[in-house]
């Protein structure tokens, strides 16, 4: 299913999104060594280009069967903002999950919303998805925001470790459109 989305290329007003390249490890590195753009993620602060280079690793390896990742540029440059990626959940195999990252220089811009308000119903098309999932930290506050923005819904909320994880699903209309 995934490997379907290998050629995705899309564009909004201010905003290219495409699939990750080995060449954006070193921009993807500054975005993900800064502890703040990790506190809610489920891994640690990069420390290195090593980070960067095992991450781009995970992402060869899980293309085209358990994840996709995409990176998100300034629409006629080549300045990487942000990431996002849909993957198979875990717990289920049939399921879909999103994610995504924004640097920090770029936070309160809008651009995760732009970007996302494209991607996610282009990929819903591309895959045929009855539903998508997003799981955040309930103390996540713009996440929390985003996330009903684009039309999810809480779905259930659990515990891990001393976190309160609320999931989110949002359904699709095959007809829908963006």
């Amino acid at each position: 299913m995934i490997v379907k989305l290998s050629q995705v290329r899309l564009d909004t007003e201010r905003l290219s999104i495409r699939p990750a390249l080995k060449a954006d490890i070193q921009s993807v590195y500054l975005i993900h060594k800064e502890p703040i753009v990790n506190r809610y993620l489920p891994y640690q602060t990069w420390h290195s280009l090593a980070d960067a280079e095992a991450w781009y690793a995970r992402v060869e390896s899980r293309r085209k069967d358990i994840a996709e990742q995409f990176v998100i540029t300034v629409k006629g440059s080549d300045t990487l903002i942000g990431t996002c990626i849909v993957f198979v959940q875990e717990s289920d195999s049939a399921n879909l999950e999103l994610g995504y990252v924004l640097a920090r220089q770029h936070w309160g811009n809008g651009y995760m919303l732009e970007a996302l308000r494209e991607f996610v119903p282009a990929i819903a098309e591309m895959l045929k998805l009855n539903c998508l999932f997003a799981v955040i930290q309930s103390n996540n506050t713009e996440s929390l925001a985003l996330i009903a923005k684009l039309g999810f819904c809480e779905s259930y909320r659990k515990h891990e470790s001393d976190k309160e994880l609320i999931c989110f699903v949002r359904r699709f209309n095959r007809a829908e459109s963006n």
